[in-house]
């Protein structure tokens, strides 16, 4: 997983890869310490997915392709 920025990740959530988590907006290019991405509890990331910074992602959230 690559990280940017301060991101917390909720208990239970599953985080396959490669995953980006808190992906700079323009304004936090070259910073190290800017809000990151929160994801709830039981959260389901899926590999090749991108979450930006200052996101936050519910409880129970899936994101990518399920086959």
């Amino acid at each position: 997983m690559t990280e940017f920025g301060v991101n917390t990740i909720g208990k239970g959530a599953l985080i396959f890869e490669p995953v980006t988590l808190g992906f700079p907006s323009r304004d936090h290019l070259g910073e190290t310490n800017f809000p990151g991405t929160i994801i709830g509890k039981n959260a389901v990331i899926r590999s090749g997915t991108i979450i930006y910074c200052d996101v936050m992602i519910g409880d129970n959230f899936r994101a990518g392709t399920m086959l």
